[in-house]
């Protein structure tokens, strides 16, 4: 399957990672770090990375995922990013960005469902 279809399978009950971080990269301000973005996601390892950003982390996680030995998880050194959300002062540091963004208010994001006929 193409890496664009990867994205938001049609059959998934809940938007993937990617799709969530494609909604709250659209609507925050340009230039927001994409370490932020990645850790609010919480994609990314839970302790530090030695040096190295979330972003080469992942990356470099990704480019021998199929050599790993265990679990995703395992290899990756994080949980599933669908079974996390980010915490209360993560959730308010996002929101002050938004406010600042959208002049005081946050924005609201309205999904619709595609239905195939």
């Amino acid at each position: 399957m193409p890496p664009h279809r990867y994205l938001h399978p049609w059959f998934a009950r809940r938007p993937t990672p990617a799709s969530r971080l494609a909604v709250l990269a659209s609507v925050l301000p340009s230039g927001v770090d994409a370490d932020d973005l990645l850790r609010w996601m919480q994609i990314g390892p839970s302790q530090g990375t030695d040096g190295e950003s979330i972003v080469e982390y992942v990356a470099r996680k990704k480019s021998n995922e199929d050599e790993r030995d265990g679990t995703l998880q395992d290899h990756y050194d994080y949980p599933r990013p669908f079974t996390q959300s980010p915490s209360e002062n993560e959730r308010n540091e996002i929101h002050q960005l938004l406010r600042n963004q959208w002049d005081g208010e946050l924005p609201t994001v309205q999904i619709q469902q595609l239905v195939a006929v």
